[in-house]
């Protein structure tokens, strides 16, 4: 007697049918269009997915939460932190967990200092419209305080990242998985993340002492 193969409702396309996913919930035509997120633990919409995987120029998906390894951001994400030293901007504002730090005369050395307190602290994110190498965008660097309000400590002006494609027409594809990284951060989420930014960062600063 052949044993037939239960069929399952795809949660996408709603249909029943043999090739769906226990695992996803979705059939193999429907899967195309998600990936699973290592942050969430859950397979998400690639159009409409979580912020723990974005798309990076040359490379494809990448983030946290993506399939790349946390190694393979690596490089990208040291390129962009020397942008980041040239053009990062900080605010004058109150910024409970950093108050110590925040000057009007704060270099941007001293941004990525505050880049590494706040990933450091669990208490890193960023609030954007859009993708950083987009022209049309403002882009923030928020730290949270222990109430869970956000204050933005740096900014990053949207000509600044226009300017970056003008120095270099493959600046995209060569920043492209540090902004996914970057962009993929967000509080508590992903702690060994965190941990793998922060170890990157003192790299980072170690050799950015040197002459």
């Amino acid at each position: 007697m052949t044993e037939v193969t239960p069929k399952r409702k795809c949660r996408e396309c709603r249909e029943y049918k043999e090739d769906t996913s226990e695992d996803s919930g979705l059939c193999q035509p429907c899967k195309e269009y998600y990936h699973f997120c290592h942050t969430c633990y859950k397979w998400v919409s690639k159009e409409n997915g979580c912020r723990h995987i974005g798309y990076a120029e040359g490379y494809g998906y990448a983030g946290c939460g993506s399939d790349a390894p946390f190694d393979d951001h690596k490089e990208s994400f040291m390129l962009l932190l020397d942008k980041l030293d040239r053009d990062l901007e900080v605010c004058c504002c109150h910024v409970p967990l950093l108050r110590n730090q925040v000057t009007d005369k704060a270099k941007p050395r001293e941004a990525i200092k505050l880049l590494r307190k706040a990933v450091y602290k669990h208490a890193f994110s960023t609030f954007f419209h859009g993708y950083l190498l987009d022209p049309t965008v403002t882009y923030d660097f928020q730290s949270w305080d222990r109430s869970g309000r956000p204050h933005v400590f740096a900014v990053l002006p949207a000509s600044t990242t226009a300017g970056w494609l003008t120095e270099n027409k493959d600046v995209e594809d060569k920043l492209g998985m540090g902004v996914a990284w970057i962009q993929s951060l967000y509080r508590k989420d992903d702690k060994k993340a965190n941990q793998a930014t922060v170890r990157w960062i003192d790299e980072w600063l170690k050799k950015a002492k040197k002459p």
